[in-house]
């Protein structure tokens, strides 16, 4: 009688491990590779304030961003999940673009928001702080569509709040 040996079993598992932990791998390469420019698109954005200054490309981007990963995850077609993340690259680069326009646009609005969060305007003042948010977000949108007097008219209204 042979006597029970659990090398092969011990082998086995430790090949099925490898090879989960090389596919795993291989999919976060994978990953990186075609999310690389969008990743440093993404960041740009986030850096230039996107998200308060052009909230329609950054959300755009966001949303497409969002798609390509879930469609990725999923295992989709990869021209599916190519398309989506120069959808949401582009979007990024707009956003960034928007954003150092804004800068200089919208300078002394952002210096008067800014002002009014340190005076913590939020809490004290909520029903002005609303209203002069929603102000600036719609010269912010005004802006994305390449209405520069208008975003200044806005911009003047949302000042004087």
């Amino acid at each position: 009688m042979k006597p029970y040996r659990a090398k092969p079993i011990k082998k086995w598992y430790a090949i099925i491990v490898g090879l989960v932990l090389a596919g795993e791998t291989v999919a976060q390469d994978l990953r990186e590779t075609l999310f690389s420019e969008a990743d440093r698109a993404r960041i740009a954005a986030q850096t230039a304030n996107a998200q308060l200054l052009s909230p329609q490309f950054f959300t755009d981007g966001m949303e497409a961003y969002a798609a390509a990963e879930n469609d990725l995850e999923r295992g989709r077609n990869l021209e599916r999940v190519r398309r989506q993340i120069v959808e949401a690259t582009a979007s990024f680069n707009e956003a960034a673009e928007v954003s150092a326009i804004a800068n200089t646009t919208l300078t002394s609005l952002i210096s008067v928001r800014d002002d009014a969060i340190e005076a913590f305007a939020q809490r004290f003042a909520t029903q002005l702080w609303t209203d002069a948010e929603n102000l600036f977000d719609s010269a912010a949108r005004r802006l994305e569509l390449g209405d520069i007097e208008g975003t200044r008219i806005l911009a003047t209204e949302a000042e004087i709040q």
